[in-house]
């Protein structure tokens, strides 16, 4: 057979090889069926069974993924209990089935679809990721209806990569089998709970595969490349001989990583740097510390509001979820961004905002101001978790200083209503903002005498400065973060924090490229945050960096005219300084 690579989108890191275990659980076809008036009610009952069944084996599910995972990812369970218990279910298909007098599948089917369709059409890549979470739930209740367990994965003798068109939530906990070492979906996206749950599981995974399904057979070899989102069926033996020794050294380097993680944050010629986490699930904590991680740079609070999808979290969801993440890291900085919702993350059918532009609309800080019954709630349980460690709060795409001033007046009403209440807290929370708004950059120094930290964060600074929506493929090539523009305001926004004694952390997706995290080096960051399995490889790069032989170098480069001369100049220069292999992840 012809050998076949497919690129998609690498979500969890490392290499993968092993058989197709190919599962098709999709929402099959059903039959419709005209019911004689006599037999309408008994469906409606037989329906209501089958969904309290539904509902007891999501239950099951939640148990089971708590014991596998952190609570957070158990929440993805408890959203679908949610959705079991919401109208949909509850009234409208057994309305259905009352006045259309046809099988309970069959209106199920119909439901979903048409919902699913509305979802799939939007345009927040979010949102079209929740049909996953909506089909999940209708599969219970259809394999209710229609008596169908779940495939047994007891007889698993060999390595095996699972490969679905649409991986759902509730299959994880299922797969959790020794012999499962990877995931190749053909559907899904970063924000998708598989995402998540292959991060969580340190399984090399791969999503948004196109043609996969159509192309992949059951048992055949394949072999899926998390760091390079590739997929590799039917792969040859020069191939299968080429990643078994990208794995090998891949490994073998991770090893001696992790045995350098206690080294000093030090590069060189002796200039210190700080690592930081970012994280959006209390189950990632202990990677830190085993990344050899100072701190969290961003925790990405929004995960709370998706997971609880449509329902909007309550104050004491936020508190326990921050007083619980403060609890495991005492002794270190733990920065919490407040919703940065909006934009493509945003649930109109909750909020019922309607944008024809929405990343440039209502979102991040812009949003939650203009939304006090989310934002309120949100501020009030971080006052109250503060106690329990040294916390940071990090307001997400901050464009106007005012938007600092009233999120200011806002904690200090709160504030003086715990105190009123007797209620322990501290007065006292390190507020800082994203650097992510051009106006951000250009204001810093107005914004350093009203904020405690900047944090840069380079996605969407590239984004918006340069006009350049990265997920356009007719544009996506403009889309470079060493464009001398964007190399410029960075080192705008350092030289202020140093002037201004205001902390500046990069948490982007430049913060964990080799190539790119030394040139933020040499642009005077000393704080990075990145997903903690990035840690001790960029610990490695910067060490073997000197700052004194960097800046000479990057001031040049932003003297060039565009990101490709940049580029070029760059890799030339930084490969005689930095060890061959450091600059490039395998």
């Amino acid at each position: 057979m012809k050998m076949i690579r497919i690129k998609g989108v690498g979500v969890a890191p490392g290499i993968a090889v092993g058989r197709a275990l190919v599962i098709n659980r999709s929402l099959d076809t059903v039959l419709k069926i005209k019911l004689p008036e006599a037999k309408v009610e008994e469906e409606v009952r037989r329906y209501r069974r089958s969904l309290a069944q539904a509902e007891k084996e999501i239950q099951q599910l939640e148990e089971k993924a708590k014991a596998l995972f952190d609570a957070d990812i158990a929440s993805v369970f408890h959203a679908h209990l949610l959705m079991v218990r919401d109208d949909t279910f509850q009234r409208t298909i057994p309305e259905a089935i009352l006045r259309q007098r046809v099988n309970a599948e069959w209106v199920v089917q119909q439901e979903v679809a048409a919902i699913t369709g509305k979802l799939r059409s939007a345009k927040e890549a979010y949102l079209r990721e929740r049909t996953m979470d909506l089909e999940d739930v209708a599969k219970h209740v259809l394999s209710a209806l229609q008596s169908i367990e779940h495939p047994s994965l007891d007889a698993l003798q060999d390595k095996a990569v699972v490969v679905s068109h649409d991986l759902a939530p509730s299959d994880i906990p299922y797969l959790h089998h020794p012999n499962i070492v990877g995931f190749a979906v053909q559907g899904g996206g970063r924000t998708s709970h598989t995402a998540i749950m292959a991060k969580a599981m340190a399984m090399p995974a791969v999503l948004s595969t196109p043609g996969l399904m159509d192309a992949v057979k059951d048992g055949q070899r394949i072999i899926v490349d998390g760091s390079q989102g590739t997929v590799i069926l039917n792969p040859d033996g020069a191939t299968l001989k080429e990643y078994a020794s990208q794995k090998s050294i891949l490994e073998e380097r991770q090893r001696q990583r992790l045995g350098a993680i206690h080294a000093p944050d030090t590069t060189r010629d002796g200039v210190d740097f700080h690592l930081l986490a970012n994280i959006e699930l209390l189950d990632e904590i202990h990677s830190i510390r085993d990344m050899g991680g100072s701190g969290i740079g961003l925790y990405r609070s929004e995960f709370l509001y998706l997971s609880m999808y449509p329902h909007i979290p309550s104050e004491e969801d936020h508190f326990r979820t921050y007083s619980r993440l403060l609890k495991a890291m005492p002794d270190r900085v733990v920065t919490i961004r407040t919703f940065d919702l909006g934009g493509r993350k945003l649930a109109r059918e909750v909020l019922h905002i309607h944008e024809d532009n929405p990343v440039l609309g209502m979102r991040g800080i812009r949003l939650c101001l203009n939304y006090p019954h989310i934002f309120r709630p949100q501020l009030k349980a971080l006052l109250r978790a503060s106690v329990y460690g040294n916390l940071h709060i990090m307001l997400p795409m901050v464009c106007c200083v005012d938007e600092v001033l009233r999120t200011r007046r806002l904690l200090d009403e709160l504030s003086a209503e715990l105190a009123a209440a007797r209620i322990p807290h501290k007065r006292h929370i390190p507020l800082g903002v994203m650097v992510e708004v051009p106006s951000a950059a250009v204001l810093v120094d107005t914004f350093a005498r009203f904020v405690d930290f900047f944090s840069i964060g380079t996605n969407d600074l590239i984004q918006y400065t340069l006009a350049v929506d990265r997920n356009n493929p007719k544009v996506a090539d403009y889309y470079n973060a060493l464009h001398p523009a964007i190399l410029t305001l960075i080192r705008q926004v350092a030289e202020a924090g140093r002037t201004h004694d205001k902390p500046v952390t990069v948490c982007g997706e430049m913060a964990a490229d080799p190539l790119q995290a030394a040139v933020l080096l040499g642009l005077g960051i000393r704080r990075f945050s990145m997903e903690p399995f990035n840690l001790p490889f960029l610990k490695e790069t910067l060490r073997a960096a000197s700052v004194r032989d960097l800046e000479p170098v990057i001031m040049k480069a932003l003297a060039l005219p565009d990101a490709k001369a940049v580029g070029e100049w760059l890799l030339e220069r930084l490969s005689q300084q930095i060890p061959e292999g450091f600059l490039c992840p395998l």
